[in-house]
């Protein structure tokens, strides 16, 4: 499991970079960023989108002259925290401005972390549903919120689409988009329902930190908490041998509320989760290896036919090469794409390595792009 967003007073913040050329103190105020955050600044754009592109400089502009003014949000807490919306991408950043300290690089504006916006629910909040197959429509699948304790249909669901251009999250859009998915890949084994455990990006970007008034209830029905202990409750239901299965299909940022419930349900398993369940991961927004090593204590060996890459997703190739244990090289079935792999993943470890040199934060997610977009299978 990731480790825990340190608080700010918590980060050594010697260790931050200079986010772009253009804020680097000469005019306005020096902004610099934390470099743990590349991987999640990859995951909240789209490099091949003209409009996320520009986030690195609406940034750079407004958070070098303006920086904790009156359009942004300050933390009750902490004096120096403070968060500007950037409307056109969907993200809040959050940032500290401090002055210059032998715990710093200066006087400056430091960026600590970066979240999704959401403004707004649709149908509904995070939690268990039953998606329903509407066929006088033909096309649509009809969420249903449950109180059910256990599995009911044989396939899931876990994850959430990101927010919409106007910074909402539709539970209705991501069962429709899910079950569309599910109707091409496994129609034996849904026919015309599934259960979605629904986990927008504000449940998963550390469980609600900064949220709004709408999303302030029911967000412990999504919670890691709450799916372990659907997972425990559906094996535990199980008192003699069966033949029943469950496959859950987990897609992109899903894959962190899984690898949270699973240390959940190791802690408290009286059975092993490989008994009846199965998992197919879309598109994983976590290392692998990590992924790995969670299932494997609850009784479920990772395999290539379990992971199911979008190759055009530079976020998940970076949590690639995020993965300390290589877990992806060994999914590769021949020689040919296995060194195309190995000379991409080399490329952008180099790139990623010089978080630690005196370079843009900016120049070093060029680098990855570059050398993750040549060669990848």
């Amino acid at each position: 499991m990731p480790a825990p967003i340190k608080k700010a007073h918590q980060l050594n913040y010697n260790r931050f970079l200079k986010f772009h050329p253009n804020a680097n103190g000469d005019n306005g105020r020096p902004v610099f960023i934390d470099p743990e955050l590349i991987i999640r600044f990859m995951e909240l754009i789209n490099v091949d989108d003209e409009q996320d592109r520009n986030l690195a400089r609406e940034i750079t502009e407004k958070l070098k002259a303006i920086a904790g003014g009156a359009t942004s949000d300050s933390n009750l807490n902490n004096a120096s925290q403070h968060r500007d919306y950037f409307v056109r991408q969907n993200v809040y950043v959050t940032y500290s401005i401090l002055q210059a300290s032998p715990s710093n690089r200066g006087s400056g504006v430091y960026i600590t972390d970066l979240e999704r916006a959401v403004k707004d629910e649709k149908q509904g909040g995070p939690g268990l549903y039953k998606a329903t197959f509407d066929t006088r429509s033909g096309d649509d699948w009809r969420p249903a919120e449950t109180t059910n304790t256990v599995m009911t249909t044989a396939l899931g669901a876990i994850g959430a689409l990101e927010p919409t251009s106007g910074a909402e999250t539709s539970v209705r859009a991501s069962a429709n988009a899910f079950g569309s998915y599910l109707i091409t890949k496994d129609m034996r084994r849904l026919q015309n329902e599934y259960s979605l455990f629904y986990t927008p990006a504000y449940v998963i970007d550390h469980y609600g930190t900064w949220i709004g008034a709408e999303q302030k209830t029911g967000k412990e029905k999504g919670s890691p908490q709450a799916l372990a202990k659907l997972l425990q409750n559906t094996e535990n239901s199980f008192w003699a041998p069966t033949d029943n299965r469950y496959c859950w299909y987990v897609f992109g940022q899903g894959a962190k509320q899984l690898l949270a419930a699973l240390q959940h349900y190791r802690a408290q398993q009286k059975y092993p989760l490989g008994r009846h369940h199965e998992f197919v991961f879309v598109d994983p927004k976590v290392p692998m290896g990590e992924l790995k090593s969670a299932l494997h204590h609850v009784g479920i060996d990772l395999t290539p036919d379990m992971i199911k890459l979008d190759n055009t997703s530079l976020s998940s190739k970076m949590h690639v090469i995020a993965d300390g244990q290589a877990t992806y090289q060994s999914f590769h079935r021949n020689s040919r794409q296995e060194s195309q792999l190995n000379k991409a993943i080399t490329a952008a470890k180099d790139q990623y390595s010089k978080r630690t040199q005196d370079v843009y934060f900016v120049d070093i997610v060029k680098g990855l792009q570059t050398a993750l977009n040549g060669g990848w299978i």
